[in-house]
């Protein structure tokens, strides 16, 4: 988050947090896990907001999500 963070903050860029979660799967922990992300990048000085896209496939969402939001960097994080 912080390597992120840092990124976009040099780049003078909001950052949004995705998880994607298989359909009908996703847990207030998800959110909750999203939101502290963002308080993070609020702290680095970065807008933040966060999403949750539903897939089977973490690939599929991610690609699906970028479809239908620009953004013009991406960074993978596990």
């Amino acid at each position: 988050m912080r390597a992120g963070g840092w990124l976009a903050r040099r780049m003078n860029a909001a950052a949004t947090l995705l998880h994607v979660a298989r359909p009908g799967r996703s847990t207030p922990f998800a959110a909750e896990h999203l939101e502290r992300g963002v308080s993070t990048l609020r702290e680095l000085g970065v807008a933040g907001s966060w999403a949750i896209q539903e897939n089977e496939d973490p690939v599929d969402g991610i690609l699906a999500f970028l479809r239908e939001n620009a953004h013009d960097l991406v960074v993978v994080g596990a």
